[in-house]
């Protein structure tokens, strides 16, 4: 008998950390990746860099176990500092911590931390049980660093003027995102002068406001760069006069989303009267249809001839019509409903419909 024999093919150590690239991108679930991962960094001394970098490409620190683990992790090797390029913190919380204000001790993250974090791209905050003293600090000492490209604040409750002097100190983002953020004390901004260069790179901004609050003071924040805003998401429940008059100064935008949280959303179309961008090319309409009847929502738009409108200036350039409904209604029975109440819409062949359930929510 002739025994078999086996040849062994051995992969070119570039297409093995291609391979690693893949299925750091293909997982989608965030544990997942992190167990391929820590796998592919304990097989192979080769493929530690490949796996340490995506590893820590992005960090979640959901606890204050996870901030000081970082921060030890840093200290003890500070070559993984340029690897960090998102950071998401989602663990502040107030809850069990007696913090006093002009002290770091209990700071996910040090000052002097955060600014040797040269290849940060993308922040996170996210409150999550009160908001705690040293949150307004935490935020600022971001703003010392020169590449950080976004910034996003979740349910931060502050006074209006702290959170205003606090997003100015970030002059070089191009996204700013606030996330169902309640602040109160709103007052009119008496000196400006300390920040020349506030949002002055601002292209991308989303507001999501909780309740019945009303926008007009957050989108005054950045009244002075608005014709430079590119693409604005605004979600919330009603916009007054005053908002509407902000909304007209944004002339250059490109992608406009509006979403309604918990009202059937007629203001929309009062909005959508107010747009003067030429430059539009995608404008998305979001509605819950389980808070207000859906059929409200439809005679709403049939009524105020809103087909219409989105045919004539300054939205013959749209490329792109997209209505997304949140409910539990009948996918087709809608979608043929929607190409009825949007006939020249459809007919340009811009209108997309989307619907989803509350569990996407």
């Amino acid at each position: 008998m002739y025994r078999l024999q086996l040849q062994r093919h051995h992969l070119p150590p570039e297409l093995q950390l291609l391979i690693i690239d893949a299925a750091a991108d293909m997982s989608q679930d965030w544990t997942t990746k992190l167990d391929i991962l820590r796998a592919c960094a304990l097989t192979c001394h080769a493929w530690l860099p490949t796996a340490r970098r995506h590893l820590y490409s992005t960090v979640y620190l959901r606890s204050p176990i996870h901030s000081r683990l970082l921060s030890r992790t840093l200290a003890d090797n500070p070559a993984i500092f340029p690897l960090i390029c998102r950071l998401h913190c989602a663990g502040i919380t107030s809850a069990g911590l007696q913090i006093a204000s002009s002290t770091e001790e209990g700071y996910p993250l040090t000052t002097d931390t955060v600014s040797k974090l040269s290849s940060l791209r993308s922040v996170v905050f996210t409150i999550r049980a009160g908001t705690p003293p040293y949150f307004l600090p935490l935020v600022r000492s971001f703003s010392v660093l020169e590449h950080l490209d976004s910034l996003c604040i979740q349910n931060a409750a502050n006074t209006y003027l702290d959170m205003v002097h606090v997003i100015w100190s970030f002059p070089a983002v191009r996204s700013i995102e606030l996330d169902g953020c309640a602040w109160w004390k709103v007052a009119p901004i008496a000196d400006d002068s300390a920040y020349p260069y506030r949002c002055r790179n601002l292209r991308d901004l989303k507001i999501r406001i909780p309740g019945m609050l009303e926008v007009e003071p957050y989108l005054h924040i950045f009244a002075s760069r608005a014709e430079k805003i590119t693409n604005l998401l605004l979600w919330c429940d009603d916009m007054g006069e005053d908002a509407l008059i902000e909304l007209r100064a944004y002339r250059r935008l490109e992608s406009l989303d509006l979403g309604a949280i918990e009202s059937e959303g007629a203001w929309m179309v009062e909005a959508l009267s107010n747009v003067r961008s030429d430059h539009l090319r995608h404008l998305s309409l979001t509605f819950r249809s389980h808070e207000a009847p859906l059929e409200t929502v439809l005679k709403t738009w049939c009524d105020s001839r809103l087909d219409d409108a989105l045919s004539a200036i300054p939205f013959l350039g749209l490329k792109c019509l997209t209505i997304n409904l949140i409910g539990n209604s009948s996918l087709e029975s809608t979608r043929d409903t929607i190409a009825h109440i949007f006939p020249r819409c459809h007919g340009r062949g811009i209108l997309n419909f989307d619907m989803r359930s509350r569990e996407h929510l």
